[in-house]
């Protein structure tokens, strides 16, 4: 019994750590995208690589065509865990605004 108590309280500090290393990494990601110039052109890039890959997707499915891309499964959804981060927003931006 004592030790199932134990694993308790160790898993659940685990558990904070854990969120704010997280916390801490998305952080310092945001200040890296809006210091670093080339951080921030390699996230646009690869954001307007995805998008325009989202958009044939689209195309090919109202088509009636059958999607072989996976863009869609890997696409960050607007309120998922990763809609705060800047690459997100910028993806968001890009892949929606030019429909």
């Amino acid at each position: 019994m004592f030790f199932a108590e134990e694993e308790k309280t160790r898993g659940h500090g685990d558990k904070e750590r854990r969120h704010a290393e997280q916390l801490a990494a998305i952080e310092r990601a945001r200040r890296k995208f809006n210091e670093d110039t080339v951080y921030r052109a390699l996230h646009t890039a690869v954001a307007l690589l995805f998008a325009e890959q989202l958009r044939r997707d689209l195309a090919d499915l109202h088509a009636g065509k059958m999607v072989s891309s996976l863009a869609a499964k890997w696409a960050p959804t607007p309120k998922g865990e990763h809609a705060s981060s800047p690459e997100c927003r910028c993806l968001h931006v890009i892949a929606f605004t030019a429909m």
